[in-house]
């Protein structure tokens, strides 16, 4: 009877998991979980944008923005940026700055689709997609 009982807690355990991993496919996550793995499929970036992958610290969910136009752009101490894919211009490179607009880390030439290290992320302000 222990055994039939620890075998349905598995099952259970199993389908809770399938169901948060479909629940990560749609962008929203639980805050101590990471990033969907592959969001190249998930997320279609515009050609000429900069897409930066933000999670929010205080719920845990992701979100994306566009980035085209040539300026600093300002990140809420809210939101870390986890992931990028440039789909600029040939050549074209993004930068991420902290708080006094410092380059601090350097994008890919397009296509990049790449996770951005958390100590990175955290010390983000700024990005500049040119």
């Amino acid at each position: 009877m222990a055994l039939t009982s620890i075998k349905r807690r598995a099952a259970a355990v199993s389908v809770a998991g399938a169901a948060a991993l479909a629940l990560g496919a749609g962008g929203v996550a639980p805050a101590e979980a990471s990033a969907p793995a592959d969001v190249s499929v998930q997320k279609n970036c515009p050609s000429g944008a900069l897409c930066v992958q933000l999670r929010n610290t205080s719920t845990g969910k992701y979100t994306w923005k566009d980035l085209y136009y040539c300026k600093n752009w300002y990140i809420s101490g809210k939101w870390v940026p986890t992931r990028y894919i440039n789909n600029q211009t040939s050549g074209t490179k993004g930068k991420f700055k902290n708080h006094d607009r410092k380059t601090i880390l350097t994008t890919k030439a397009p296509y990049a689709d790449e996770k951005v290290k958390r100590t990175i992320g955290v010390r983000t302000w700024y990005i500049k997609p040119c």
